[in-house]
């Protein structure tokens, strides 16, 4: 969508007040969201350059409303905005949690498997002598509320590199 969403001039700028997120177990946990701004603004994080030749689609209603997303510890609702794109029926979302997560994995330990992760992505280069490993963590460490412990090990040969 790089560059091709168009946000009018009355998109609200101000975040709103804080959320929660909920899960099935009846756990909650408050969270800042983004203003529907931001919202849109994320759409284009990391994206080099908007698609030159390609006609914007107008966002002409939003909303504030709750989605079931995955998390680390399974689903949850959270705040999410919706927004309406002009003569389309199609609903572009973005969860609106403000604060980015970042997983600091502990050492390696052999004797707790990190079952149920999933690696979203992984980069390296042939030549090269990293791996790099994407995916969606808990916050906190796995003594705390919200919190998971995380462990990782390569295995090489002559020909691949597998992350597990």
């Amino acid at each position: 969508m790089a560059g091709l969403v168009a946000a009018p001039a009355d998109l609200p700028t101000e975040p709103p007040p804080d959320g929660e997120v909920r899960w099935p177990d009846g756990t909650t946990v408050t969270v800042p969201l983004l203003s529907a701004e931001q919202a849109v603004a994320a759409f284009w994080t990391g994206v080099a350059a908007p698609c030159g030749d390609c006609a914007s689609l107008w966002i002409t209603e939003w909303e504030l409303t709750s989605k079931s997303i995955q998390t680390t510890r399974g689903p949850a609702a959270a705040p999410t905005w919706e927004f309406s794109l002009k003569g389309t029926a199609v609903k572009v979302t973005r969860v609106a949690v403000a604060d980015p997560v970042t997983v600091e994995p502990r050492p390696w330990d052999p004797n707790v498997s990190p079952l149920g992760l999933r690696i979203e992505s992984a980069s390296g280069m042939v030549s090269g002598s990293e791996l790099t490993v994407a995916f969606v963590g808990a916050p906190f460490p796995g003594d705390q509320p919200c919190g998971e412990d995380y462990a990782t090990e390569a295995v090489e040969s002559d020909l691949a590199v597998v992350g597990t």
